[in-house]
């Protein structure tokens, strides 16, 4: 019963991590951007926060640039996926051209 329990206790993290959540697409104006966060203004009393990793991309159209190209006040569309802790991860974020 021991080695059952243990084994499905494996099984189940290990499904945990295999399952993928699919990304979902944000939109709004950029407000600043750090190491390791990403502060998007989705509304007039929303700001939500996308954390970044070194699995981030930054584009501008198809182009990839460097996140220090854009700047505050930036229309953005961000893809992220929700993590297990509940922070949002971004994975794609798109500049407008304007």
């Amino acid at each position: 019963m021991k080695l059952f329990l243990i084994t499905y206790v494996m099984a189940t993290a290990l499904l945990a991590q295999t399952i993928k959540v699919p990304l979902a697409t944000f939109s709004g104006t950029l407000r600043a951007i750090t190491r390791t966060e990403i502060l998007v203004q989705m509304s007039d009393d929303e700001t939500v926060s996308f954390r970044r990793s070194r699995k981030t991309k930054f584009l501008k159209g198809k182009t990839e640039i460097q996140p220090t190209e854009i700047v505050a006040g930036t229309v953005i569309t961000i893809e992220a996926r929700k993590e297990f802790n509940g922070d949002l991860a971004a994975y794609t974020v798109t500049a407008s051209d304007k």
